[in-house]
């Protein structure tokens, strides 16, 4: 499951003093380079100081962590936490850089820091608890996501994200509740349907399951792993040719994966054929 990361809005605290265009473009969002370029121009002015010069620099590590730059975003995160230690924000925001290059020891010690300066900061729970999932700590994951949906009850994420760690412990119904609801507030996501079908899968409701597999491919059809679990089910029901249509498009969306190679080798084997990689 892929897992969503939430990143607060860079800070805006020099706006009221924009001299020139250069601290509007610094905080949008939406054009990275521009906003890089905008920082740096503010940075090696040396017209601001404190709070100001430190949402200029967190200003451009948001820019480059959009641009898949993580270490240049590291950088300039720091230098922002340097020159304002307390701005929870920054350290939630370098703690998903680090997140994003694997090193999720560092990005749960920024998570925590973030959490000690703002106790209700939703999107540093939601964080802190996924890294809590990652690492299987699954009632720590459960805490800070009860937690994060009480402050923000609108965030379909933050549901789907506490029912996987209800799935992953074996809480099924729980768990089914949770994408309930994601469901209920963001229906178009696909995630939230696969999920739920395998939870459904778990119980034995193989109908429920299938019907949501399909929800979840009608909504995008190219999402490798609901075609091989819906292949599954239709292996299941020994459906075999419709199973391996499956298998078959998964392999093309993912090559590289043996679940979905061994599924397709018992499928065609169920039907007497072979196949050079079975």
């Amino acid at each position: 499951m892929a897992l969503l990361v939430a990143l607060a809005m860079a800070p805006d605290v020099a706006l009221a003093q924009a001299p020139d265009d250069n601290r509007r473009r610094c905080v949008d969002v939406g054009k990275p380079d521009t906003a890089i370029a905008a920082c740096t121009a503010l940075i090696e002015a040396g017209n601001d100081g404190g709070a100001s010069l430190a949402s200029h620099f967190h200003s451009r590590g948001f820019a480059f962590y959009n641009k898949a730059e993580f270490d240049r975003a590291i950088q300039d995160f720091d230098q922002a936490i340097r020159l304002n230690p307390s701005d929870a924000r920054i350290h939630n925001n370098r703690g998903s850089a680090y997140e994003k290059k694997g090193q999720l020891d560092q990005a749960m010690r920024d998570y925590e820091e973030a959490i000690r300066l703002w106790p209700d900061y939703a999107i540093a729970l939601f964080n802190r608890g996924r890294g809590h999932t990652r690492q299987g700590r699954y009632d720590r994951a459960i805490q800070d996501f009860d937690q994060a949906t009480r402050l923000n009850p609108s965030d379909a994420d933050y549901f789907r994200s506490r029912g996987f760690a209800y799935y992953s412990k074996g809480e099924l119904d729980r768990a089914i509740q949770d994408y309930d609801q994601s469901i209920r507030l963001s229906p178009s996501v696909a995630r939230s349907y696969n999920n739920r079908g395998s939870a459904y899968e778990r119980k034995g409701q193989f109908d429920q399951a299938m019907r949501d597999y399909d929800e979840a491919i009608r909504l995008r059809p190219d999402y490798a792993f609901a075609l091989f679990n819906r292949g599954r089910i239709f292996a299941r029901r020994g459906q075999h040719e419709r199973a391996i249509q499956d298998f078959d498009h998964a392999r093309r969306l993912d090559p590289g994966d043996g679940d979905t190679r061994k599924a397709r080798c018992a499928s065609l084997k169920a039907l007497g054929r072979s196949a050079p990689d079975c």
